[in-house]
């Protein structure tokens, strides 16, 4: 490889972004987000950049694990593993997602 191809290589590479995780597809996103660890060469680090990139309820579920993990040092393994335990069977409705759709109808006079 020359030089003008290695600077495109490492162009390229710096736009690579870790991918958002919204709770939908937890397996394919981890796929993603292997390649983008494989392109950046981060081995480490794994969790502390997985935790940036979440969203709606996967955001919520992430503050919850972690507090719930306290004082423990997870792996990336165990993360995706309790990632993929949590988002990966959509057909179980767990309390928390049945929380999340609860909206209000009606006045607060209704209620009152």
């Amino acid at each position: 490889m020359n030089s003008e191809e290695e600077e495109g290589v490492k162009a390229s590479t710096r736009r690579v972004k870790l991918p958002r995780f919204k709770g939908v597809d937890p397996q394919g996103w981890v796929s993603r987000a292997e390649k983008f660890f494989e392109v950046k060469n981060i081995s480490a680090e794994k969790l502390k950049f997985a935790v940036i990139g979440k969203e709606g309820s996967a955001n919520h579920w992430l503050k919850f694990w972690r507090q719930k993990a306290k004082n423990k040092n997870h792996s990336w393994e165990e993360f995706i593993k309790a990632l993929i335990q949590r988002f990966g069977r959509r057909e179980r409705n767990s309390i928390f997602e049945s929380l999340t759709k609860i909206k209000q109808q009606g006045s607060m006079e209704d209620y009152i």
